[in-house]
């Protein structure tokens, strides 16, 4: 055990190295027995006022590299580097880098090839951090031939705020940040939400040993830990998984390997990805999908200690939501002037802001995919290169699951507890009335009907039962059904249909409702409204049925329903159908033989939610127009569209 102490007091700016060798001495001649390598970083001092160092004429070949080491100035927060030059055409390389520590060396890294002409100066910007070395390396590129010289200069700026990342609950109201300056920098606020981020928990999980593949010699069996996560989208958007507890981490992971696989419902990859969640964005459309997670080591109770890890779904936003600073607590309270451009003249006080919170207009969970937080980034600089390179984030946490009771307005309930229990116990039964077994569900049918007459509710219910719209139900579908359950099925539908016509009608002629429970009556309408659709729907579907069994003609019937039917919704758009009517819109094309139509209708239903049995119906419509190029095409697809099993990792 020995001490080297160096006095590095007398060196210049540069980089140094040496050994010190250690001998036998005994057999000094056999050479050294160990080295110990010495390094020493020398930089060079920033001072004050402007914090900028500047270099002319520096002579460049294809062969030189510049290398120099800076002390960052304490407040600083992010650097532009000025290259100028007298020659027509040059390119150069820059790599800037500070090594913090305990972290990853591209932590503050930065390295961009960039051409400098005599006709336009070239500017490169990077964020810095406060009192580390940086090294600053400028190479002439090695493809640019010739010499050039060049002029360069680097300087230091700074708008450092008390909190480097910022998290703010929705429940705290307003936030509170005080920003200080390197130089007297102007200050600009600016508070962008860019993603919203929600939190899954694994389905399940299961822990196996792998292939004989997967041995390390002589005999370390290594195992996997694979996790499930399952979501719903409810709009189309580009998503990122992120298993925040692996992230960012490779070769330096105490685990060996981590490795998503994303796909829908029907188990068709949509896309994959490992430890860098930012390079890996899935565009999916609204339905169900499910994450299969990989985690490998060759110790099982190492992968049981992350079993129950959460999964991170960053989502993108369709645009990005702005959060309104102020330069006083009282402003942010009312909403009042904003923050504009601040001059901060005295570099070593520090300037309050205030972060109002997220109003409801811009946010709506309701409206959006599931989210539990928003992130996002802050910039605090007016300076261009500033906002661009010196960027802090920001999450903002979202109230859940808060539920508020609505205002009566004034209006007190009419009906007694008894009429109150009534109604819940009618609500109740017809709820569990679509769950029944068939044979069940008949009997509480009439019981229902009889007691409630006028509950509308109750027959779709029971349609729900006797004819449930199933896509293996389709025009050349192999599925066969009784003349007598499909007259059933008429017979339900016409009992709501003679009875809601008419009010409905009468309803949806009223331009102004002036009555005091406008809102509750236009509810009322709005339900009856959907159950005359879809008993419209229903008996134009069986009645169709019936005639591909009966072969009997009942065209006028069906085009009847038709135009009752198109008083309520245009079946031009098929992207607000509702179900029930895509289902009749299909046979209703079946039964004219409207086969592009049904084509159609088919892929409205495919949007929703993809079916291996829809698909063949479409490839067998499209075979039957004679469109065997795109018949051929979907059969290529299928199997890929629609695999049997999930693919191995």
């Amino acid at each position: 055990m020995f001490a080297v102490t160096i006095d590095t007091s007398s060196l210049r700016e540069g980089l140094y190295s040496t050994f010190i060798n250690a001998y036998d001495v005994k057999c000094v001649d056999k050479g050294p027995v160990f080295k110990i390598p010495i390094t020493v970083i020398q930089p060079k001092e920033v001072t004050e006022p402007k914090y900028v160092v500047s270099y002319s004429k520096v002579n460049f070949k294809p062969n030189t590299i510049k290398r120099h080491y800076y002390t960052v100035p304490h407040m600083a927060t992010w650097a532009v580097l000025k290259l100028t030059s007298d020659e027509d055409s040059g390119r150069f390389v820059i790599h800037t880098l500070q090594a913090i520590p305990r972290q990853h060396c591209e932590a503050l890294e930065m390295n961009k090839t960039v051409p400098v002409t005599s006709k336009a100066d070239a500017f490169v910007y990077f964020p810095v951090k406060g009192d580390l070395v940086l090294e600053l390396v400028i190479a002439k590129y090695w493809a640019n031939l010739g010499e050039a010289n060049l002029d360069y200069t680097l300087s230091f700026h700074g708008v450092k705020p008390n909190e480097p990342i910022i998290t703010m609950h929705a429940a705290d109201g307003i936030h509170t940040v005080e920003v200080k300056t390197l130089q007297g920098e102007d200050i600009s606020p600016s508070v962008n939400l860019k993603t919203s981020v929600q939190i899954l928990k694994p389905a399940e999980h299961k822990i196996a040993p792998l292939t004989s593949r997967d041995i390390i010699p002589p005999n370390r069996q290594i195992y996997e830990l694979v996790l499930v996560y399952n979501f719903t989208l409810a709009k189309q958007c580009e998503v990122s998984p992120n298993l925040a507890l692996l992230s960012a981490m490779l070769y330096e992971s105490e685990y060996e390997s981590q490795f998503w696989l994303l796909y829908d419902s029907n188990k068709q990859l949509m896309g994959c990805g490992d430890a860098y969640p930012s390079k890996y964005l899935v565009k999916l459309e609204k339905g169900d999908y499910s994450i299969r997670l990989q985690v490998r080591h060759d110790k099982k109770e190492y992968l049981e200690k992350v079993n129950e890890a959460p999964l991170l779904l960053n989502q993108k936003l369709n645009t990005t939501i702005t959060l309104d600073t102020y330069l006083s607590y009282s402003q942010a309270l009312i909403g009042g002037k904003k923050t504009g451009v601040t001059c901060n003249s005295n570099p070593y006080a520090s300037i309050p802001f205030y972060i109002a919170p997220l109003s409801s207009d811009k946010f709506q969970v309701k409206s959006n995919n599931s989210a539990h937080y928003l992130t996002g980034t802050v910039s605090y600089a007016k300076d261009e290169f500033g906002k661009k390179a010196d960027i802090y984030p920001i999450k903002y946490i979202l109230m859940d699951g808060i539920s508020t009771k609505k205002s009566s307005n004034g209006n007190t309930s009419e009906k007694s507890k008894q009429e109150e229990y009534n109604d819940a116990l009618r609500d109740l039964k017809t709820q569990w009335l679509s769950k029944m077994e068939a044979s069940v569900a008949s009997s509480m049918y009439e019981e229902l009907t009889t007691q409630y007459p006028d509950h509308s509710v109750v027959h779709s219910a029971y349609l729900q039962v006797i004819d449930p719209l199933d896509k293996k139900i389709l025009p050349g579908s192999a599925h066969t059904c009784k003349a007598e359950d499909l007259q059933r099925v008429i017979s339900v539908c016409n009992a709501v249909i003679d009875s809601l016509n008419e009010s409905i009608l009468a309803y949806m002629a009223t331009k102004t409702d002036l009555r005091t429970d406008a809102n509750k009556i236009k509810s009322v309408m709005e339900q009856q409204k959907n159950v005359y659709m879809e008993c419209l729907s229903r008996k134009g579907i069986a009645l169709c049925r019936l005639q591909s069994i009966e072969k009997d003609e009942k065209t006028e019937e069906i085009s009847e329903i038709w135009r009752s039917l198109v008083k309520f919704v245009d079946p031009c758009d098929a992207k607000v159908l509702p179900n029930h009517v895509v289902y009749f819109s299909i046979w209703h094309a079946y039964v004219n033989n409207q086969y592009g139509r049904l084509i159609k209708y088919a892929l409205k239903l495919q949007e929703d939610k993809a079916s291996d049995e829809v698909e063949k119906r479409i490839m067998e419509y499209c075979d039957k127009l004679g469109w065997q190029h795109v018949a051929n095409h979907l059969k290529r697809c299928f199997s890929s569209k629609f695999p049997v099993a999930y693919k191995p990792f």
